[in-house]
């Protein structure tokens, strides 16, 4: 039935900090203010396993279509939520500090910051997941899977569902991604922001990782607009993008700037470059300045990213240049079995694969292995 309260509501327990929790359906909307989930409100110390909620949601942080905060492992888990809140809201858990492993989110996310199709703010692990559901952001930290990822791997995860926010770090798979790797990834649904926009992932910090992973979602945005990544001074290895990318500065058919100045007090360096390998990108590319058929900008304050085996299709980007050492090649030097012969340093037959048909790009054997 449904439920209403204040603070730790849930569909099932408010506060859940005395045992496991397993082989349950909830079913209902439930409303409340802080830490509100459809299964549970908050889950400290115990795990979740083999359950579904179904129901909207609605609260202000910390809200979620399984449980507004989790510290515990949860293990095959659905939710089938609409779910609106102010920060850390997502499709499953608003924010996670456990892991997750199997788990499905369905449903539209609409909040503030810190929004996610499958999780709002998160600091666990997750394992084998996806998000269907539009993520309606109207600031930053906006992903159609992860809205901030502070800590954690995540390992064979999908995202489908269209993102959009009003200002920066908004990604169609995570919108900020500050540490740990990701890996075996993708995205599909659209993106829209301002500031440091991709189809993947809006910002990656210098300590994160993205490896395995390809966009195809449309994105715009207008400074640092990637149709992979819109910011990166991370690391980006064997992946690639296919959307069009349409911004005003620094805008790549990969990734928008791997180079740039640091403003504030975001740490001590002045200037912080990235990293990107074995990789390519396919779609449109319009901006108004420093547009890049792979990256749009490259180099800050003197100091370059560091770009390596990485193509980008001149016809199909629309751009003849890259910033940095990415190879601009024609479109049937980059489909079919010719891909084998001009995409130097890529791995074929162990990561990539060639398509038979000479009108495909290639694909990355690792997707379709672990998330087909």
């Amino acid at each position: 039935g449904n439920v209403t309260g204040s603070d730790e509501v849930g569909g099932l327990v408010g506060l859940n900090d005395l045992e496991s929790i397993q082989n349950v359906t909830a079913t209902g909307n439930v409303t409340g203010s802080d830490e509100v989930g459809g299964l549970v409100g908050k889950n400290s110390f115990e795990s979740i396993q083999n359950v579904t909620a179904t129901g909207n949601v609605k609260g202000s942080s910390r809200v979620g279509g399984l449980a507004g905060y989790n510290g515990a492992p949860i293990r095959n888990a659905t939710a089938i939520s609409k779910v609106t809140g102010s920060s850390g809201v997502g499709g499953l858990i608003g924010e996670n500090r456990g892991s997750i492993q199997n788990a499905t989110a369905t449903g539209n996310v609409t909040g503030t910051f810190w929004l996610g199709g499958l999780i709002g703010n998160n600091r666990g692990p997750i394992q084998n997941a996806r998000a269907e559901g539009k993520v309606n952001g109207s600031t930053n930290g906006v992903g159609g899977l992860v809205g901030d990822k502070f800590h954690g791997g995540v390992t064979n995860v999908t995202a489908s569902g269209n993102v959009s926010a009003n200002k920066f770090n908004v990604g169609g798979l995570v919108g900020i991604h500050f540490r740990g790797t990701i890996r075996n990834a993708i995205a599909s649904g659209n993106v829209t922001g301002t500031d440091q926009v991709g189809g993947l992932i809006g910002d990656i910090k210098k300590s994160a990782i993205v490896k395995n992973a390809t966009a195809s979602g449309n994105v715009t945005g207008d400074t640092f607009v990637g149709g992979l990544v819109g910011l990166n001074s991370g690391s980006v290895t064997t992946a690639s993008a296919s959307g069009n990318v349409d911004g005003n500065l620094a805008v790549g058919g990969l990734v928008g700037t791997n180079a740039f100045i640091l403003s504030g007090s975001d740490g001590d360096e002045p200037v912080r470059v990235g990293t990107i390998r074995n990789t390519f990108a396919v779609g449109s590319v319009s901006g108004t300045s420093d547009a890049g058929g792979l990256v749009g900008n490259n180099t800050a304050a003197g100091a370059n990213g560091t770009i390596e085996q990485s193509y980008f299709d001149r016809r199909a980007t629309t751009q003849n240049t890259s910033a940095g050492s990415a190879s601009g090649l024609t479109t049937d030097e980059m489909q079919g079995r010719a891909a084998r012969e001009n995409m130097e340093g890529f791995d074929f037959g162990t990561t990539w694969q060639t398509q038979t048909n000479p009108d495909d790009y290639p694909t990355l054997i690792t997707l379709h292995q672990n998330l087909d």
